[in-house]
């Protein structure tokens, strides 16, 4: 069994409620999705701007980047993917960014105001989930 990692930040605009619908029911099939194909990982979200990070088997995180790449409408840049060994991260989770919370603190580190994934580097990105995820061993 290959592992990968994939990360990328993407924002989107869900001031629009039709927009908040689509997100939400695209939100659910993917949880769905993530639980069947034992995708971990996490999404942070704030301030309408998303920083995920996936690991899983090589052809199911294919699979979530050939439909990020469907998705051309969507804001995004892919930060790395990485081969790995081990999971990193329990099982997938989505998660608000907390204003004194690490996340936003090590934003802060690196000169943002607030949360905004796009301005930091791949590098920045990479250190983060290294403070961020769990380090648990894949069975």
């Amino acid at each position: 069994m290959e592992l990968v990692q994939l990360c990328y930040v993407s924002s989107i605009n869900l001031k629009d409620l039709r927009l908040m619908a689509e997100f939400r029911n695209a939100m659910h099939r993917a949880a769905t999705f993530f639980i069947e194909q034992h995708i971990h990982g996490v999404s942070f979200y704030a301030n309408e701007h998303f920083l995920h990070c996936f690991e899983g088997e090589a052809e199911s995180i294919d699979l979530i980047y050939q439909h990020i790449l469907n998705h051309q409408d969507q804001n995004y840049r892919f930060c790395f993917l990485n081969n790995i060994e081990e999971f990193h991260f329990e099982a997938w989770q989505m998660k608000y960014v907390d204003r004194n919370g690490v996340v936003s603190i090590f934003c802060k580190k690196c000169g943002l105001n607030h949360f905004k994934p796009m301005s930091l580097t791949d590098q920045q990105i990479d250190e983060l989930m290294q403070i961020v995820s769990v380090r648990t061993v894949s069975k």
